[in-house]
């Protein structure tokens, strides 16, 4: 595993598990705000968080360590994010005339 991937990894393994969940949580909805995300794998990771998954399967590892790295990316928890949120943040992002930008009405 690169040395980025390890630090991202030991990051968040630090964190305690609801601080963690709020991390990754915060990263999802900034993805969703961005762009529709339908694939969690796809489309809901940034490069850091695939690349490490990547890296992972590439490299061969054991059944339990791909476990634990999705389990500190909530990988479980994003996807049930998007399926329950996914056409809500659609609808919002795609919605025109929603909001008022640079100051002006």
């Amino acid at each position: 595993m690169s040395r980025t991937s390890f630090k991202l990894m030991e990051r968040l393994s630090r964190l305690p598990p609801a601080r963690r969940l709020a991390v990754n949580m915060k990263a999802m909805l900034d993805r969703m705000a961005q762009a529709e995300v339908c694939d969690v794998f796809r489309d809901g990771l940034d490069e850091k968080e695939q690349t490490a998954l990547i890296e992972l399967q590439v490299k061969d590892a054991s059944p339990r360590m791909k476990e634990i790295a999705h389990g500190l990316l909530c990988i479980d928890e994003r996807s049930a994010f998007v399926q329950s949120m996914g056409s809500m943040f659609k609808n919002l992002v795609t919605r025109k005339g929603g909001y008022i930008q640079n100051g002006s009405a």
